[in-house]
């Protein structure tokens, strides 16, 4: 994939990208050969065939043209494998070898997920929606001749792991339902003196130990147990995910080989379950952890007082090809327990305070940034940096000067190598112009299995150390807020703390390549807080924006040290182009919305930047619902409309909607429900979908969201339209919620779900003015008077919307 361009840069870039990727693929020094040869042949016939008068010089002008052309219609036009990646060959010998390869394929979305700190109401709506699109694919692609195994379902991002043969991996890649195809990658472990280098005593001494917040330590396991953690009581949460894939020579490691576990015992070191792994490294995980969190009498981890998170995350493998010199058995980590235990952290970050979660293994080598190459890591690891948790990962410990590993060279996570002690770039550790930071990491002295302390060396002992610093930079923003951190900030962002940590680290010099990579100094990062710039807002007269409006948002802002400010306004919504605002008056500017809306209503990120010259930045955030105007004449035939609601400061609105027990009709029905302002232009609060089953009644309110008896903790069963505490009234819409309403969930290849017709739902509803508990009925059109689909339709019970 050609660096620099993405999905998200529009449809019109993905066909150069694709053609790119294939151009790298196709045309190294075998193809070479082949097109030489394919090129005198072409000049032979024209030298022939074409008046022979022509020139040789023309000759092979024109036969280069045209061997340009063939090549192009073939990798553009010719091979259905160019939309989705490699092909069958091009795959890992081992998968070869085998017949089988191991694939993540990532799926199709009608929407993408809001970016937007994810609560734990959010994360089951989002796992229920994950759950749907991945049973309709595999409801609707398995089949006689299409082999899967070892399937993997993911919770919170669109992609699900499976092992396939050929044919089936053709078929995935002909499938219009997948978006993308990655090989599983495999990741080895990238094999208290550095405390006081790095400012963490200093920090302490201020209080700022990490305490109430925990490291999450994606590795081989923690013996937990060691007086390091005080003795198991560190330990605020532990997993393991180890899936058996015996035709790659992997096996599970999880208590009773199960391919997950959170039961006790789940996160020691992987040999404390297979003995046979004694001599494969199981000891890295709790020296890892000891660095980041470890706490004793004579000297601590960088975070010393933060809880931990163990989530064991390797398997044993017998392949001896695999293996190679690190003889049989050896430890690897696949790409889908990686993800499996992100998502697991992520989950964890709406239960508890999290700072980081540490990656000190790796594989491949990258220059430069590789989101394409693990997009599925890459997207779990968007969501938890949208919850403030800090992804970290060891650079790799190849000695290469110019390459880094994977995961640590993706763009959302904070790549780390290593110094000694002297404050030189370690000759193992690995580098490039990504790379984020540098961490002491060679002569590291830490806890391992049994109660002991040994010294390593490898970036694996650097990443650690600024995961354990997130620790106690959260710490320190808590106990600072108020005080010399602007009280207003929030929490601070994962990228501006970053920052703190890029602008005041050591510099140091890698002789190897000429660059120079900040070395933590996290005294110093804390020190810097008080510098940052306050914010107060963004604040927003109204989150309803038709097409083409203009929004008056209002905001002010303060440099510590009375610097001057620049601002910057950033807008992220799936169907319209961002927006960006730049000045240095503080005077409330207004942001225009993109005209070209389209589509269903949908939730934006709007963000604001502020800086100072340009130097260490905070962001506020706000959710902006931007809504299409509204066409009354489209549709008419499947939307229900009530002719008026109100919601004010003294009335809500309700509404009763009941799905008769009739055999004929659909045994589940999608609806969405919108509430739109009279004028017609926006809604009233984000639109509400539901499935509503046979026998059963919903109830809605159109309430303020200020509301303090009419409120999901109060009504947990109902469903809310809840807007801004403003007087507002107009109509309410139901619409089917079906991509192919007219037919049956996953029929002949659709994405249709059931027949939803919502015309035949019993609809009632009241305005009630709660001050006087009086109100008034409200008239609905389309009631069962009007069904327009009785005839035909089917019973779906084991079919239907899930």
């Amino acid at each position: 994939m050609v660096r620099g361009i993405n999905e998200a840069e529009g449809p019109q870039f993905r066909v150069l990208n694709k053609f790119f990727d294939q151009f790298k693929r196709f045309f190294g020094v075998p193809l070479f050969i082949h097109c030489s040869g394919l090129l005198a042949l072409c000049f032979n016939l024209f030298s022939l065939s074409i008046n022979r008068s022509l020139s040789i010089r023309n000759s092979i002008q024109v036969g280069i043209s045209l061997l340009f052309l063939i090549c192009l219609a073939f990798f553009c036009f010719g091979n259905s494998a160019f939309a989705l990646g490699a092909s069958w060959d091009q795959l890992s010998s081992l998968s070869k070898e085998t017949g089988t390869a191991r694939v993540i394929v990532r799926l199709k979305e009608n929407r993408k997920t809001d970016a937007l700190p994810q609560s734990a109401e959010n994360l089951q709506s989002l796992k229920d929606r994950i759950s749907k699109l991945q049973n309709d694919f595999l409801e609707s692609f398995r089949g006689a001749d299409h082999t899967i195994s070892d399937l993997r379902h993911f919770s919170y991002v669109p992609y699900l792991g499976m092992s396939v043969d050929a044919s089936t991996f053709k078929a995935l890649q002909e499938n219009d339902q997948i978006q993308d195809i990655q090989e599983e990658r495999w990741y080895r472990p990238s094999l208290g003196e550095s405390s006081p280098l790095i400012g963490a005593p200093t920090v302490w001494e201020q209080n700022h130990t990490g305490n109430g917040w925990a490291v999450a330590v994606l590795d081989t396991g923690v013996d937990y147990t060691h007086s390091f953690f005080d003795s198991g009581n560190k330990l605020v949460s532990e997993a393991c995910y180890s899936t058996s894939f015996p035709t790659f020579g992997q096996f599970s490691v999880c208590p009773n080989a199960e391919p997950f576990s959170t039961a006790p015992g789940s996160g020691l070191h992987c040999n404390a379950n297979d003995p046979s792994l004694n001599n494969a490294g199981c000891d890295h995980g709790s020296h890892v952890a000891g660095i980041a969190v470890g706490h004793g009498p004579g000297f601590g981890g960088v975070g010393k007082e933060a809880d931990l998170i163990a989530i064991q995350v390797f398997s044993k493998i017998t392949d001896s090809s695999f293996c190679g010199f690190l003889g049989t058995p050896c430890i690897s980590a696949s790409t889908s327990d990686l993800v499996s235990a992100l998502e697991r952290v992520l989950t964890l970050s709406t239960q508890m305070k999290i700072a980081a979660v540490n990656m000190s293994l790796g594989g491949g080598a990258f220059n430069t940034v590789c989101d394409s190459d693990d997009p599925s890591i890459k997207a779990v690891i968007d969501l938890l940096n949208n919850n403030g948790v800090a992804a970290v990962a060891a650079s790799g410990n190849e000695s290469q000067a110019n390459n880094i590993s994977s995961p640590a060279c993706l763009s959302n996570v904070i790549s780390v190598g290593s110094t000694t002690k002297t404050d030189t770039v370690s000759s193992f550790s690995n580098a490039a112009p990504i790379l984020d930071l540098l961490a002491p990491g060679t002569n590291i002295l830490s806890s391992t299995p049994g109660n002991n302390f040994e010294t390593f060396d490898g970036t694996s002992m650097a990443s650690p150390q600024v995961a354990g610093a997130f620790s106690l930079l959260r710490h320190a923003e808590e106990n600072l807020s108020g005080t010399n951190l602007p009280s207003n900030t929030g929490n601070l962002a994962v990228g501006t703390l970053l920052d703190l940590l890029k602008t005041t680290g050591v510099p140091v010099n890698d002789t190897r390549n000429g660059l120079t990579f900040p070395r933590i100094q996290i005294d110093s990062a804390i020190d810097e807080f008080g510098t940052l710039p306050s914010i107060t807002g963004p604040s927003i007269e109204s989150t309803l924006v038709g097409s083409g409006e203009t929004v008056p948002i209002t905001f002010s802002a303060s440099s510590a040290q009375g610097n001057e400010l620049a601002f910057a306004w950033t807008a992220t919504c799936p169907n319209m182009s961002g927006a960006r605002f730049s000045s240095t008056d503080v005077a409330s500017p207004d942001w225009t919305a993109p005209i070209n809306l389209t589509g269903q209503p949908q939730t934006c990120l709007l963000t604001v930047d502020v800086s100072e010259g340009g130097g260490l930045n905070v962001s506020g955030q706000l959710a902006l619902i931007v809504s299409p105007p509204v066409n009354f004449g489209e549709d008419k035939g499947r939307r229900v409309i009530a002719p008026y609601w109100q919601s004010d400061a003294t009335s809500y609105t309700f509404i009763t909607v009941s799905h008769p027990s009739l055999s004929a009709m659909s045994s589940q029905i999608g609806v969405r429900a919108q509430a739109v302002i009279h004028s017609g232009k926006g809604l009233f609060g984000p639109m509400l979908e539901f499935t509503i089953s046979k026998s059963s009644t919903r109830r809605i309110f159109i309430v303020e969201e200020s509301n303090e008896s009419i409120n999901a903790g109060n009504l947990p069963s109902a469903e809310f339209i809840a807007g801004p505490a403003e007087s507002f009234h107009g109509q309410v819409l139901f619409h089917p919620v079906s991509s192919h309403p007219e037919q049956l969930a996953g029929a002949e290849g659709t994405q249709g779900r059931g027949y939803p017709d919502i015309n035949a739902l019993s609809y009632w509803g009241v305005v009630v003015i709660a001050g006087t508990s009086t109100g008034f009925a409200m008239e609905f059109i389309g009631d069962l008077q009007d069904s327009s689909s009785v005839s035909g339709s089917r019973d779906l019970s084991s079919s239907g919307l899930n």
